[in-house]
């Protein structure tokens, strides 16, 4: 199989790069739409030298509630060359949020928390559904790993057919994702995560537990984010590159100091306050139609009137601002804030006003609040 990927990465260099997004991938991303059980809408389109990808983040899937937000319908579109290039300045780091988009509209997120600390792994681990994701505060529902799933009923990766890299969407920089498969020499991916599959394409691969677990860096000027816009010289394999902390090991981020831990009672309430009053509860009936009490993964949180409530100890945990607001052990802000919540015009009936774009809340507060990751 190396032998054959060489020489097709010989003629495809000889003959011209081949598309990022092949007609079949467009057509795998229109066909899982079609059915769609928890509307929403993904499209993938291609214009002349560019792929337009228009979404509204809403899962084609059950989800669970692991945190105080619940998914939310958030119109996304962006404009993918047809043919990235690797930049001669490149590659970029990931910003915090968006980094890719899976074929069902979910976001793909970096694997750090707003904490710069492991969101998959160790003690800053975060919680996640069934379909291994979760909601941060304005609502974006979003991968940081391969979504193995653990008893999703329509995950976007199959584990039990992995003779073969399965197409699961698209990096903001145009490179296709794919999914690990048997025989994959996981430490042979580069320092962005990525490998040529054997048609010659350039793609990043997704790997259950292999830091960065979908991708490190952007090979490829990324499109539709702030961030990108530092270059990641010297990565290598088995670190990410984040644009608000550098390249980092996974040992760097795995292993939370306990100041990291310790947040000021006085602190955790304020972050909790502004968590509640910039999350963006879900108006669509669809999505909370797929809310499933058996995809949560963090007891003590149920699902009512478009928002997500949890009871009992566990909730009792002081919030330690941990972006997503779903840390173990009741922590990084598992406690909804408690009512009765500031009016909003109509007595309090209207729901909380969207957040700011990219999670930015605007200042000034008594410490640096974090942005959503």
């Amino acid at each position: 199989m190396m032998k054959l990927t060489y020489w097709i990465v010989v003629v495809v260099a000889i003959l011209g790069h081949i598309s990022a997004l092949t007609d079949s991938e467009i057509d795998a991303i229109t066909k899982r739409n079609a059915n769609r059980k928890c509307g929403g809408y993904m499209k993938a389109t291609r214009d002349g030298d560019n792929v337009v990808i228009e979404r509204d983040v809403v899962p084609d899937h059950s989800w669970g509630c692991t945190n105080p937000n619940a998914p939310s319908a958030i119109t996304k579109s962006v404009s993918l060359p047809n043919n990235p290039q690797f930049a001669a300045d490149g590659p970029f780091c990931l910003p915090m949020g968006d980094i890719g988009i899976a074929l069902n509209g979910v976001s793909f997120f970096d694997p750090l928390t707003a904490e710069a600390v492991n969101a998959v792994e160790g003690d800053g681990q975060e919680i996640f559904d069934c379909c291994d994701a979760h909601t941060a505060p304005d609502g974006n529902y979003h991968y940081h790993k391969l979504p193995v799933g653990n008893g999703c009923d329509n995950s976007i990766f199959d584990s039990k057919n992995q003779d073969w890299p399965q197409f699961l969407g698209v990096a903001l920089d145009g490179f296709p994702i794919y999914s690990q498969w048997n025989g994959l020499n996981k430490n042979t991916l580069d320092g962005c995560h990525g490998t040529y599959l054997q048609d010659g394409r350039y793609a990043y691969i997704a790997v259950k537990e292999h830091f960065p677990y979908i991708l490190g860096c952007f090979r490829a000027k990324p499109q539709g984010t702030r961030g990108g816009s530092s270059s990641c010289n010297g990565i290598a394999a088995g670190q990410t590159c984040s644009c608000t902390v550098g390249i980092k090991n996974r040992a760097d981020v795995t292993t939370e100091t306990k100041s990291k831990r310790d947040v000021s009672e006085a602190e955790s309430n304020v972050r909790s306050a502004l968590m509640s009053l910039f999350t963006k509860a879900s108006q669509d009936g669809t999505i909370g139609g797929c809310h499933n009490d058996k995809c949560i993964m963090n007891e003590g949180w149920g699902y009512q009137n478009g928002q997500c409530i949890c009871s009992g100890d566990n909730c009792r945990g002081p919030p330690n601002g941990g972006g997503d607001g779903n840390r173990p052990n009741g922590g990084g802000g598992d406690r909804p804030f408690p009512p009765p919540y500031p009016p909003h015009g109509g007595g309090g009936n209207h729901p909380f006003p969207p957040p700011p774009p990219h999670g930015d809340f605007p200042p000034p507060y008594p410490f640096p609040f974090p942005r959503n990751n």
